[in-house]
């Protein structure tokens, strides 16, 4: 007997009503292959939020994972009218072979795109939760949300992002949705990460 189910999630552009597809995704070894995950979203939204709701949904880091569409890697700042896609298109997802985490050294400044266009950025430190205790530096947006350095950082380690804590220099969780401004965060201020559970600040 088949149990599969089906999973429709919708995403859309909360700026402005318009338009949306329902685009399906095959699966090939990526988490809980019972259950089929189905896309309502607007025609204008970046692939990478259907890419991160997936992911998250699955339990697998984002560069584990690849995303075609006509048997071509999406790239994820791409929407579905760049790529000219229609009701009822299937996005296959797949994971890479022979995966390896790409960690940078600790010599490696890491840039994160800024989530506001002209945001003056801050260069962190985010110090490594194993032995080693290794800083890797980001140059991120103030305006920029934590979580995306949060995502970046676990894909790095191929941790889920469930697992993975940052907390500042009070040694409290760092609420993902806050900026370093929000933080009062300035350049060469440690973040320290961790893969249990905090108090929130």
């Amino acid at each position: 007997m088949d149990m599969k189910k089906m999973v429709q999630i919708t995403l859309y552009n909360q700026e402005k009503e318009e338009k949306r597809i329902l685009l399906k995704l095959n699966r090939v070894g990526c988490g809980d292959e019972a259950d089929q995950y189905c896309y309502s979203i607007s025609q204008s939204i970046p692939l990478r939020d259907l890419m991160l709701d997936f992911i998250k949904r699955v339990g697998v880091t984002f560069n584990s994972v690849r995303f075609y569409y006509e048997d071509k890697p999406i790239n994820p700042a791409f929407n579905a009218i760049w790529l000219n896609m229609k009701d009822g298109d299937t996005i296959a997802v797949s994971r890479r072979r022979n995966f390896r985490p790409t960690a940078a050294t600790q010599s490696t400044l890491i840039t994160l795109p800024l989530a506001v266009v002209g945001e003056k950025p801050v260069v962190l430190k985010v110090k490594h939760f194993r032995a080693d205790g290794a800083l890797y530096y980001y140059l991120i947006g103030r305006n920029t949300p934590m979580k995306n350095l949060l995502h970046d950082y676990a894909d790095r380690f191929n941790e889920l992002y469930e697992q993975v804590n940052l907390s500042c220099f009070r040694f409290c969780s760092i609420d993902m949705g806050k900026t370093a401004d929000d933080l009062g965060l300035e350049d060469g201020d440690v973040i320290y990460a961790f893969l249990f559970a905090m108090r929130a600040c």
